[in-house]
């Protein structure tokens, strides 16, 4: 039986179990990564011979082994513990079965989300490096007032997609009613117009094509788009720092859980 909410601490992290999630809290910095409980991972991560460190924001563990430093990103122990390809015991040389796994499929590890630091079940996955480059170039050019809240389940992606026409100058909440629920609202606004819509896909390149059917359709509201096209009117590639996502982790992954809640049957086959 998991423990609801237990700690193991150290001078260098801190590392919670709490609501079935793994919370690893470096303490250089005080960052925050985020993981679904595997009790595989659990043991490993609390490993006092691992090291943790930030390389561009993204954690890495670095494990003195035999003479050399060996070390990987947080987010590929993750994923290689939710395969069942590692042993806590032979989890260095399980990793290299791993990583030689991706290199000979050509595979990269995706964040759904765009938060690297949201390293759950339901945003990560594995998918070719072309297809996960695609997959960037489109979420980075979907701006507000839409909202695309993707999920990874039972090896299908699941694509929760609004849009919101905005009066008043305000911004509304996209995720208003994903997340609202009977508490108060994130963002409050006056909504004119609505689109939502919910896909299904069975692997990641029709998951790419569902997401780019979304951005290139021109929705218009009083002569105003409501989904920007990927280029602007000078035919160049629009920039967007914010995307399409929560820009908080923990509200992108409640979003990610409330999508993944919702019976298979409320989601459309995209073919």
């Amino acid at each position: 039986m998991i423990k609801n909410t237990s700690s193991q601490e150290s001078n260098t992290r801190k590392i919670e179990i709490v609501d079935g999630k793994i919370i690893y809290t470096l303490k250089l910095d005080g960052v925050q990564d985020y993981l679904t409980y595997n009790q595989t991972l659990y043991e490993i991560l609390c490993l006092d011979r691992l090291r943790p460190f930030r390389d561009d924001g993204r954690l890495r563990i670095k494990i003195y082994n035999h003479g050399t430093d060996q070390n990987m990103y947080l987010y590929d122990l993750a994923i290689a513990c939710y395969m069942g390809m590692v042993n806590t015991e032979t989890f260095l040389e399980d990793m290299q079965g791993y990583f030689e796994f991706k290199e000979r499929y050509g595979l990269s590890a995706d964040h759904l989300d765009n938060h690297i630091r949201n390293n759950t079940t339901l945003n990560l996955s594995l998918m070719k490096r072309t297809t996960n480059s695609q997959k960037s170039d489109i979420t980075a050019r979907v701006e507000k007032p839409s909202a695309i809240v993707a999920c990874y389940v039972n090896g299908r992606y699941l694509v929760h997609y609004e849009s919101h026409n905005v009066t008043c100058g305000l911004m509304v909440g996209v995720l208003n009613r994903l997340l609202g629920g009977s508490g108060k609202p994130l963002i409050v606004g006056n909504p004119k117009f609505d689109v939502l819509q919910r896909f299904r896909c069975e692997d990641a390149d029709t998951f790419v094509k569902c997401l780019n059917s979304i951005v290139n359709r021109r929705i218009t509201f009083m002569g105003k788009d409501i989904v920007l096209p990927m280029r602007d009117n000078r035919r160049k590639w629009r920039s967007n720092n914010s995307g399409s996502y929560t820009e908080n982790v923990l509200e992108s992954i409640k979003a990610q859980e409330v999508v993944a809640s919702n019976p298979i049957e409320a989601f459309q086959l995209f073919e």
